[in-house]
Order: C-alpha cells, then structure tokens, then sequence
C-alpha cells in the first residue's frame, strides 16, 4: 500500500496486492482495450467515456470549448468539471470487503474496507467506467444541448451555461439513486472559455443569474468559489488562455527541474544517468502530446537543458565548464542521440512533444472523420465534437487545438525535414 500526496496535501491510498496481479491485470486490460474504446464511444451521441484514456477527453473538451463563440453573452458556453465523492470506493460493488496483504517482511496483515474498488488496481478503471456509462449516457441523451467527456470519474461537461447546470442537478439525482454515488459540488469547477467573458467577477454573476432564474438549480450555488475565465485543467491538460496554459505547464516543469537536482547525491554514474533518463525525462511526455506545442517548447527546452547539465556535471565532476561552446553541444547532440545511432537515448522533450502532438491531434482528426460515417450509428459526429469546424477544409479551421496542428505540421516539415506521405 503506498499513501501518495495530492494536491491538496491530502493523502490517497494506493494498493498493490502484488505485482504478479499487476501485470496480468493490466495485460487484460490492453488486450481488450480496443473493443472497450469502441463501445464507450458508440453508445451515445453527445457522451462519451474515455475509460483509461486521459489524452482524449483533453482533446476533445478543447475542441469543443473552441465553440464559445457561437453562444450568447447571457447565456455563454462553460465548462463544468464533476467531482464525485470517493467514486471508487462507492460505486456499484456493494459488499465491504477485507483486504490480504504481505509488508516487506512477508508478515501478513488484514485491511478492513468499504465498498466499491481499489485505487491503483488496473482493471478497476475499465470496471468503473462500465459500470457508470449508463446512467452518465441516460442523463446527457435527455439535455440534447450539452456534451459531455469522462476520463473514469473525471466528468466534463460542456454546454451553454443554463442547460449545464440542468444536467448537472439532474445528474446529481441519478448517480445517487442508481450507483449510491454523491456529487462534492463545492469542488466543482465552471470554466468560461474565449474572450466573451474575461472577468472572474462576471463569470458569477452570470452563474448567480442562472441560479436565481431556476429554482430547481439551488443546490448548485457551492459552485461559486470555482468559477474562472483564465483556465482549467482538464484530465491533467491545462485548457484556457495562453497566459494560464504556460503557467500550469511551467509549474510542472519547474517541478521536474527541482527534483533533478535532488538526484545529484547519487554518486553511481550509471543510476544517476537511468534516474534521470526514466523517470525525470519523461514526466512531461504526457502534458507534451496534448497540450498546444507553440505555447511550451520553450518551457521544455529549459529542462532538456537542465537535465543535461546534469549529466554532464556528474558524468565530468564539475570539469565540463572548461569544454568550448562546440564541444559542449556535440555533447549535447550524443546524449540525446538514440542509442541505435550512439547516443545515450536521452530524448529531447522539446522536439518529442511536436511529434507527439502531432500524432495525438491527427488521430482525433481521423477519428472523427472515420466515426461520421453511417456504419457507426452516428449522425454526423463531427459536427456534434467539433461543432463550426469544417475538419475536411484545413483553412476553414479556427479552434486552437485545430491550429496547433497546423502549425505542429509546417514545423515537421520546414525543421525536421520530414514529408507528406
């Protein structure tokens, strides 16, 4: 059992019953996860739930919230995060259960616990996902004017701001009565994405209006200390202004910078260069494949270079200060070199994170074209995930996301020498 920290300096339990468990757990579940990806996202037309990927529900919720500006000023699109109470431990497995675990000695030792799953089993994702999409779809299905994401108990829904507070309360009703799960609505979040409302101050009141024009929505006003117009992350991936989206990702680099310092008491060569090349190097591949590249290359370059400082003070005992500006990026360059052409396999993060974005936003472009066909039982769901986007004209583009890969392209091509297949 691990207790690792959250945010907000609470603790969350993380149970490993062992690792023989883990790894057929989570080899079940990637020899399924094709055929689950595919019932999740065909069986309702304006909901779907990622299960165990994180990545798209970030990608699509920025593609949808690129719409703002098709709503009015009174009624403005939003973006509503959920936060449901201890969802793993409540939801659907109705019989507390006590847990058999050995420490480090081989001592064994008994847990007792609620209801519902454990955190850090690998098939629990996939069983709570299942487990809660139908009532999640019923209750998107009757509020037509509201999409919605869902990375596991992560919720997102995007709607003009009335009709998202009415699915919202109705929601609220359902989970409890069908799942026993509660909704922590003072940690909900209501983001107001594009330049129609800039101000915090606004935002309330907008929402404030919202709730006095419709009783029924009363319960909802906790909301109020998580309303904002600069960002919100979704799934781990900062959406909002430039301004915010740089410093969430900055915060998350600086971290990175940080800890690689700390790894400099490790005097072994070799654990010192894994350390920082599998676990320091790639912590940011995540925020890289999906967060908007022109807005944080800069930012990682900034720890590719701290990281191979590292190195090099380590690997020379502080003697690489004497090298020539020359030698010193011919260092560089075989660092960061696959090992297959010499190098040392330390991949820059800065040029990683164009192709993988690249790569991520090309296969949400395809998705959606492919899912609009007849065969998929949709009507068009291009035009329901990327509403006033013309994903067949490039030039017709003007969602960020949209953008980003535009320009992620044209980089490939005039930097990285790469063509048009």
């Amino acid at each position: 059992m691990f207790a690792l920290e959250k945010a907000n300096n609470s603790l969350r339990p993380s149970v490993i019953g062992s690792l023989w468990r883990r790894c057929a757990a989570r080899l079940g579940v990637a020899e399924v996860c094709s055929n689950v990806a595919t019932f999740f996202m065909s069986q309702y037309t304006n909901f779907i739930q990622f299960g165990g990927e994180s990545g798209g529900c970030a990608q699509v919720t920025q593609l949808l919230a690129a719409a703002w500006a098709q709503h009015s000023d009174e009624n403005p699109l939003v973006v509503i995060q959920l936060e449901i109470v201890k969802s793993y431990f409540e939801s659907m497995q109705g019989t507390a259960s006590i847990l058999h675990f050995s420490d480090y000695q081989g001592r064994a030792h008994k847990i007792a616990c609620n209801k519902g799953g454990q955190h850090g089993d690998a098939f629990e994702t996939v069983r709570f996902a299942f487990t809660t999409l139908p009532s999640f779809g019923r209750v998107f299905a009757r509020h037509v004017a509201c999409t919605g994401a869902a990375f596991c108990d992560d919720v997102f829904i995007v709607a003009p701001l009335a009709e998202g507070l009415a699915l919202t309360v109705e929601l609220k009703q359902v989970l409890k009565q069908d799942l026993d799960l509660n909704l922590d609505v003072p940690r909900f979040n209501c983001f107001f994405p594009g330049d129609q409302i800039n101000d915090d101050d606004h935002a309330r009141a907008l929402f404030q209006n919202a709730l006095q024009a419709n009783p029924q929505l009363a319960c909802l006003s906790g909301m109020d200390a998580g309303i904002s117009t600069m960002g919100l992350p979704v799934a781990r991936v900062p959406i909002g202004n430039d301004e915010w989206v740089q410093q969430f990702v900055q915060a998350k680099a600086a971290a990175v910078q940080v800890d690689v310092g700390k790894l400099d008491i490790i005097s072994d060569g070799l654990i010192h260069y894994q350390m920082l090349r599998f676990c320091q190097n790639t912590r940011l591949a995540f925020l890289g494949r999906n967060t908007l590249t022109p807005l944080i290359s800069d930012i990682f370059a900034e720890v590719d270079a701290t990281i191979l400082e590292a190195l090099c003070q380590k690997g020379t005992t502080n003697a690489h200060g004497e090298w020539m500006a020359v030698f010193r990026r011919f260092v560089d360059m075989k660092l960061q070199l696959p090992h297959f052409w010499g190098g040392f396999g330390v991949t820059p993060n800065a040029g990683s994170a164009i192709f993988a974005f690249y790569a991520t936003s090309v296969s949400l472009v395809q998705w959606l074209g492919f899912c609009s066909h007849a065969e998929q039982n949709f009507n068009d769901l291009a035009s329901t995930w990327g509403p006033g986007q013309d994903l067949a004209n490039l030039d017709q583009w003007s969602a960020s996301i949209l953008l980003a890969l535009k320009q992620a392209h044209q980089v490939l091509l005039t930097d990285f020498g790469c063509h048009d297949s």
